[in-house]
């Protein structure tokens, strides 16, 4: 579909050959997986692509092992865990939830790691929901940059404006990556670190997507009116209209 396209083509172009060895994907890896190789090969040539390590996330044991089935490769890695790596500490706090209390009143905190700065992540969520808190946390720690992907639907209506505010608060450049990549329901940002010590120059287009993305579904109507654009839709409607 153009979304499967519009979203792996900005994945391949983030890709530095001299830099990057790994892509981490997570959620609907049959028809992105394909798509990913298809415009990887037609922007950096199949000897690249034979080198690509592809690391394939999921939380889900029996749903790693059908992806160890179905991609038996030796460059794609079917990895059972979260999408955000984490790593226990020496640190130890109260235990909840069942056996709690019964000869195991503490566990290790966990905490965030980054991957490693050769390795490309792409987090791909229906909702963000009540992973918000971990992916807010990963993007003000970030050290490279990364894609996400997520539903504004139901629940996580709002949560673009509110992920954007914060990541342009904590150093990070967000941007949208092409505009066939986003629904008025589905949103996918490229967030990038600015470089430490430097006074990033803006583009006129970044400069006007984050006006658009700070201003009200009032204000971006009024914009509307003034071009003789629809006015109709969702906020992200109006977004993707005026930056057309």
């Amino acid at each position: 579909t153009r979304a499967q396209i519009t979203r792996a083509k900005p994945l391949a172009q983030k890709f530095r050959i001299h830099h990057h060895r790994t892509v981490r994907l997570m959620d609907g890896h049959g028809r992105f997986l394909i798509r990913f190789m298809y415009e990887f090969r037609k922007l950096h040539g199949i000897k690249a692509l034979n080198a690509l390590e592809i690391e394939l996330i999921d939380i889900d044991e029996a749903v790693t092992s059908w992806h160890k089935v179905a991609y038996s490769c030796p460059n794609v890695k079917c990895l059972t865990e979260d999408i955000i790596p984490s790593r226990p500490t020496d640190r130890f706090e109260r235990a909840s939830g069942p056996g709690a209390g019964r000869g195991r009143p503490f566990k290790p905190v966990i905490e965030q790691v980054q991957v490693p700065e050769t390795t490309l992540l792409y987090m791909n969520f229906c909702g963000l929901g009540s992973s918000v808190d971990a992916v807010k946390r990963y993007a003000r720690d970030a050290t490279n940059s990364f894609l996400l992907s997520f539903s504004l639907q139901r629940g996580a209506a709002g949560r673009d404006a509110d992920f954007s505010r914060m990541v342009m608060s904590k150093g990070m450049r967000i941007k949208l990556a092409f505009p066939g990549a986003n629904r008025g329901d589905f949103v996918t940002f490229i967030i990038e670190r600015k470089p430490k010590g430097e006074e990033e120059e803006e583009s006129a287009e970044d400069r006007w997507t984050n006006l658009l993305y700070k201003s009200s579904r009032t204000e971006l109507k009024e914009l509307c009116r003034q071009r003789g654009l629809s006015t109709s839709g969702r906020k992200m409607d109006l977004i993707e209209r005026l930056r057309e």
